[in-house]
């Protein structure tokens, strides 16, 4: 899967790789279900979500996947969506 996303109504400053996103860095994508037990399972391991999941777009009209990012042992963004 290839993606693009804007992220908007926000106030983007530098940040330290290992703290969030960089404009223009890839992010890897998985579908999988079950966010809390995947969290679970990595906590001992050392890894942990960056915030807690969330819903892009959550209205009576349209709802997103769940989706939370973390960084991979070597510092690659990853996106973990959970179907609606």
């Amino acid at each position: 899967m290839i993606a693009l996303f804007q992220v908007t109504a926000q106030t983007l400053t530098r940040i330290q790789q290992t703290e969030g996103s960089v404009i223009g860095e890839g992010v890897l994508v998985f579908h999988r279900p079950g966010l809390d037990a995947l969290a679970a399972r990595l906590a001992p391991m050392g890894h942990n979500f960056i915030g807690a999941p969330e819903r892009l777009v959550d209205t009576p009209q349209r709802r997103t996947d769940l989706e939370v990012m973390l960084r991979g042992p070597d510092g690659v963004l990853i996106n973990v969506t959970e179907r609606a």
